[in-house]
């Protein structure tokens, strides 16, 4: 009996021992699965970190396949900003300049002054723009202007109506006007300036009564003895443009001196040392200042499509494709097939009152023009 007994304890343990090693493979087993699981989570987890890199930022951007993850790519840019709208609905821009060398551009690489910098503006805008006058000055196609050296106001008044004539040959709807300098210089009554800029101004409005008039103030002067001038001639023509508004008058002030605190208008330091006209910095911050002015007279709506005239394009540019440059002719050789009208009685040139209409003029006949008086720069030492 103690040996059955004995030998069942035996057994006993043998069973027992077998069940461990079961056991033991069975955990084993396990845990070889649990690896397994987690081999395969990491794998496929590394997968999705590399096809959604966007959806990880907070993951280390190395991964253990050890490669570096690309950059997600640019935003495109934005698009860009709509051009501006064209002046006064789209109307074409036919002006004439008036004045006297600074108008010319004079002292200017290719005397391209204030003029040809402000046609490219206003033809950014998308209007079509034609310069016209009796001149052409600069390296420019649609360089016509009405300005001679040395003109003073009463000459651009006067002139045996030539001013007022052109104005009616063309009919611009913009006049610049841009004189009073040579007064200053000249020492020729600058106390009246303000007087006689009113009766240019009524001349030409009553010569394209569509037009509006762009009146400038003078820029700085650096000639001894004549800021002083200059500044008194531009008090008459402020008070003059504002007279002229409250009258209701087309007028708009281009407020080109620094003395009134504006920013970006022409310095003593943009003066040439001749003291009157500007480098071309200075010409290309007067170009900025009409700008202004046009962009004014726009708001106020006083841009009106400018009269039909037989034989004057919209496009002064486009008219002269292809054709050499004239870079400074008097007169001009721009509207072959006009003629101009004859001057009503009493605006003959030089002559008595009451004298009679002058006769139509051909282009191609010798136009004999008053003589100005010479631009006179007093020296500085």
């Amino acid at each position: 009996m103690s040996v059955r007994k004995g030998t069942f304890k035996i057994e006993n343990l043998h069973n027992c021992t077998s069940a461990m090693h079961g056991r033991k493979n069975t955990a084993f087993l396990a845990v070889l699965l649990i690896a397994v699981s987690l081999l395969t989570y990491s794998f496929h987890h590394s997968m999705e970190v590399e096809t959604f890199p966007h959806q990880h930022h907070h993951h280390n951007p190395k991964h253990a396949t050890g490669f570096a993850l690309s950059p997600p790519p640019s935003p495109p840019p934005p698009p860009p900003p709509p051009p501006p709208p064209p002046l006064g609905g789209g109307v074409p821009l036919r002006v004439m300049f008036l004045g006297a060398s600074v108008t010319r551009g004079d002292v200017s690489i290719g005397n391209l002054g204030f003029r040809a910098p402000l046609r490219s503006r206003l033809a950014g805008r998308g209007n079509a723009v034609n310069f016209v006058g009796t001149q052409r000055v600069g390296v420019f196609a649609d360089n016509d202007v009405e300005a001679r050296p040395g003109q003073r106001i009463d000459q651009l008044q006067a002139g045996g109506g030539e001013v007022e004539a052109a104005a009616r040959v063309w009919r611009p709807n913009v006049f610049v006007v841009h004189a009073g300098a040579n007064d200053c210089l000249q020492r020729h009554d600058p106390a009246g300036a303000g007087s006689r800029l009113r009766g240019l101004v009524m001349s030409l409005l009553r010569a394209s009564p569509r037009a509006v008039v762009v009146l400038s103030t003078l820029l700085t002067n650096t000639v001894p003895g004549r800021e002083a001038c200059v500044v008194d001639v531009n008090a008459q023509v402020r008070r003059l443009a504002s007279a002229l508004q409250r009258e209701g008058r087309p007028v708009v002030l281009a407020e080109m001196h620094y003395e009134q605190g504006l920013p970006d208008r022409p310095l003593p330091a943009d003066i040439s040392p001749d003291g009157t006209h500007p480098f071309d910095r200075g010409y290309r911050l007067m170009a900025d200042v009409f700008y202004d002015a046009f962009l004014e007279a726009d708001r106020r709506g006083l841009l009106s499509a400018p009269e039909p005239v037989d034989g004057v394009p919209d496009d002064g540019e486009l008219e002269r494709a292809g054709e050499p440059l004239v870079l400074d002719s008097d007169p001009p050789k721009k509207k072959k097939e006009k003629t101009r009208p004859a001057l009503p009685a009493g605006n003959g040139g030089g002559g008595g009152g009451g004298g009679a209409a002058q006769p139509e003029k051909q282009t191609g006949d010798k136009e004999v023009r008053p003589k100005t008086a010479p631009e006179i720069i007093p020296k500085t030492s």
